[in-house]
């Protein structure tokens, strides 16, 4: 989401950035937007990418010209399928240069990182949720998110609000959030989808979730 995507390698050539995402802001923002299926907010992308607002803002626009990004109502965008394209391309080409510096690898699982996300935010729409925890060499991430979720809810540790969060965008009537209701302590409850169990080390504790599939 081959090789692994650099969003943090150094810029190559900032005339042609906006027609060829390689390395840059505007290529993180690239891939950052194309890792996720649903729109992003723009203070998400400020506490993903670590720049100010105002460089952020000036890459988005000149992507946004580019066409590899579309701007669904303000501080609000997505990659359109040329930039999801162009994404795509990179991965399967990977960096130029080994990953190093600020961007390197954090350490713990997808979920483990997805839920701390949670217990900080309390309560984000999916995508956010994915952008905030997923590493570049993190594989499907909004799939493994959505199955973790669904077994956290099955044990009631998250809510799914039923009021979706809107936007302007023409392909869809807005994202649902998610919050965490049971926040037992900062290890990550460790879902097994063969046993249809949920183990919770803060407590001890082994969820029974076979009433249905997680």
């Amino acid at each position: 989401m081959g090789g692994v995507v650099n969003l943090n390698a150094p810029q190559a050539d900032e005339t042609n950035q906006c027609r060829t995402p390689g390395n840059g802001l505007r290529a993180r923002l690239v891939a950052a937007l194309a890792a996720v299926q649903h729109p992003v907010r723009l203070d998400i992308l400020e506490r993903r990418l670590k720049k100010p607002r105002n460089e952020i803002t000036a890459a988005l626009s000149a992507l946004v010209t580019a066409g590899d990004v579309r701007r669904i109502e303000k501080g609000l965008y997505e990659a359109t399928p040329q930039g999801r394209e162009r994404a795509n391309k990179r991965v399967v080409s990977g960096p130029r240069k080994p990953h190093s510096g600020p961007g390197k690898q954090r350490t713990g699982t997808f979920r483990a990182r997805l839920w701390k996300v949670l217990r900080i935010a309390r309560k984000l729409p999916l995508s956010e949720l994915v952008m905030l925890a997923r590493d570049d060499a993190d594989k499907n991430p909004e799939t493994n998110a959505r199955a973790y979720l669904n077994a956290l809810e099955k044990a009631g540790y998250v809510h799914r609000f039923p009021q979706r969060q809107p936007y302007d965008g023409s392909t869809s009537n807005g994202f649902a959030r998610w919050g965490i209701l049971k926040d037992t302590g900062p290890k990550p409850p460790v879902f097994n989808p063969d046993k249809k169990t949920l183990r919770d080390p803060n407590t001890g504790e082994t969820l029974d979730l076979a009433g249905g599939d997680a």
